[in-house]
C-alpha cells in the first residue's frame, strides 16, 4: 500500500512538473511571437535604425567572375603569393588579382595597350 502511494505521488509530481514546463514553454513562445508581430507592424519611423556600419549604403557589393589563364600565368600568381608569404602575408588569389587591377588602373591607355600587345590571347572555352 505504501509503495502504491509513493508511485502515485511520484507520477503526480512528474505530471505536474511536465504540465508546468509545457505551460512555461507555451508562454515563452507566445511572448516571442508577440514581439515579432510588434516589430513587423511598426511604422517605419518607429523602427530601430541600424548602426552606420550595417546600413545598406555601406555594404560592399561583391561580384563573382570566372576566367581562364595559361599555366605560365598561374605560376606567376603563385610566385607573387610566395613573395607575400616571405613577408608574413598570406593573400588569396582573388586578392592578388584585385591588386593587379588596381595597379593597372593607374597606367595610361598607351601603357595598357603596350602591355596588352605582349599578352598571349586565349581562345574562349575550357580545355
Amino acid at each position: 500500500m505504501i509503495q502504491s502511494f509513493n508511485e502515485n505521488n511520484m507520477t503526480s509530481k512528474l505530471t505536474d512538473s511536465l504540465h508546468s514546463s509545457l505551460h512555461a514553454e507555451k508562454e515563452a513562445i507566445e511572448k516571442r511571437f508577440s514581439k515579432a508581430d510588434n516589430l513587423l507592424t511598426q511604422k517605419e519611423s518607429q523602427r530601430i535604425s541600424l548602426p552606420p556600419s550595417i546600413e545598406a549604403d555601406n555594404i560592399i557589393k561583391i561580384r563573382r567572375d570566372g576566367f581562364s589563364m595559361t599555366e605560365e600565368d598561374y605560376q606567376l600568381v603563385l610566385n607573387i603569393i610566395h613573395k607575400f608569404l616571405s613577408v608574413g602575408i598570406n593573400p588569396k588569389r582573388s586578392e592578388i588579382y584585385r591588386l593587379a587591377i588596381h595597379a593597372l588602373s593607374q597606367k595610361s591607355a598607351q601603357e595598357l595597350a603596350k602591355e596588352f600587345k605582349k599578352l598571349n590571347i586565349l581562345k574562349p572555352g575550357r580545355k
